[in-house]
């Protein structure tokens, strides 16, 4: 009786250790068919310093974004996942950026923030893949790149990209496959942060298609 009831102890915490990953909430947002007035809870910014460039473009197939950087009306604290899809046209000859963050407010100035750079798709190897650890954890801020990895990149048509947050790791993928695998030395856990993306482009276009958090609440 007593070996019974350990067996069912053991199996009660290997049962709550496999749901503690698990989400049990989301905000999403779909992009296709969405208007201007749709993205009104949306705070819009422009992604560089360049007075010639500032297009937010919504339509049927998704939102276009050229010089803009997007951040949701909302901020998330504890363990997430941030689903951003997007699709590409670009090539050697007409390339794109593309951005993804989470940061502590809505700004291009936030206390904290993990930031992914997707730089110059579609020109193959020299394409850059950038993360970025920012925050002021230790006392005073501080920027940390991450080493990454190049996954494959869909050059005509869709991709996803994630940034999954627990505790303080945070992975980020690239169509499933993984760009990087991090703890957070100076991006803060202890607060919300709020999802951003954004798109710079040099010929080519970058049509998002949808947003996703996962959540617990």
């Amino acid at each position: 009786m007593k070996l019974g009831r350990s067996v069912l102890s053991l199996m009660l915490v290997l049962l709550l250790l496999s749901l503690s990953g698990c989400y049990d909430s989301s905000w999403a947002f779909d992009f296709k068919g969405a208007t201007s007035e749709d993205l009104g809870d949306f705070d819009q910014l422009p992604l560089y310093f360049a007075l010639d460039l500032f297009n937010t473009n919504p339509g049927l197939a998704g939102l276009v974004l050229d010089n803009v950087a997007m951040f949701g009306p909302f901020g998330f604290q504890g363990d997430l996942k941030l689903t951003l899809k997007f699709d590409l046209s670009v090539s050697s000859e007409f390339t794109a950026n593309v951005a993804a963050t989470l940061s502590s407010s809505a700004s291009f100035s936030p206390d904290n923030e993990i930031k992914v750079e997707l730089i110059d798709l579609g020109e193959g190897d020299s394409a850059e893949f950038k993360v970025f650890d920012d925050g002021d954890a230790s006392g005073s801020y501080s920027s940390r790149a991450v080493p990454t990895s190049k996954p494959r990149v869909n050059h005509s048509g869709g991709n996803i990209l994630e940034i999954v947050k627990a505790g303080d790791n945070y992975k980020v993928k690239l169509n499933g496959s993984t760009i990087a695998d991090f703890t957070a030395a100076n991006c803060s856990s202890e607060q919300p942060l709020f999802p951003g993306f954004g798109a710079y482009l040099l010929g080519g276009q970058v049509t998002f298609t949808s947003i996703r958090v996962d959540y617990n609440k």
